[in-house]
C-alpha cells in the first residue's frame, strides 16, 4: 500500500488498530513525517517505520 506520511492514516481512515503492520510502497510526504518504502508499524498515533537490526 501507499503511505502519504507518517502522521497521516489514509489510504486505510480511522480507527487503526494498535500494532498494526503494512508494507509501504511510496517515497512521499514532508520531514520529519516523510515516509520510504519498508514495513511500517502503527503505535496507537502514527506510523512508525521499522527497521533491520
Amino acid at each position: 500500500m501507499a503511505l502519504t506520511a507518517t502522521n497521516f492514516t489514509a489510504p486505510l481512515g480511522s480507527p487503526l488498530a494498535q500494532g498494526m503492520v503494512v508494507y509501504n510502497t511510496a517515497a512521499a510526504g514532508t520531514s520529519p513525517n516523510n515516509v520510504v518504502p519498508g514495513l511500517y508499524v502503527y503505535d496507537g498515533t502514527q506510523w512508525a517505520g521499522m527497521v533491520d537490526a
